[in-house]
């Protein structure tokens, strides 16, 4: 029997490894796949909040209190951002 070996950078992974874990995966297995957009909205302040935002001020200046992610709390979207 003859096996061929995948080299990556780091790890060796050899073809019955490999098939062992394709099996592995159940049959009713359906990827999903998504998509992280970035955009840099042009406002004077964040989406999220009422704290005003400027660009290169100092770390963690501009923030209100429900920035501060407290347990329990939720983001509300902030009305300006979806009036025409």
């Amino acid at each position: 029997m003859h096996f061929h070996v995948i080299r990556w950078s780091h790890p060796v992974v050899s073809w019955p490894s490999l098939h062992r874990f394709i099996n592995s995966v159940p049959k009713n297995f359906q990827p999903k796949i998504g998509l992280e957009v970035h955009a840099q909205l042009k406002a004077r302040t964040k989406l999220f909040s009422r704290a005003a935002y400027r660009f290169g001020a100092p770390s963690n200046s501009q923030i209100t209190l429900l920035d501060a992610a407290i347990p329990g709390s939720l983001p509300v979207l902030y009305a300006s951002f979806i009036t025409p």
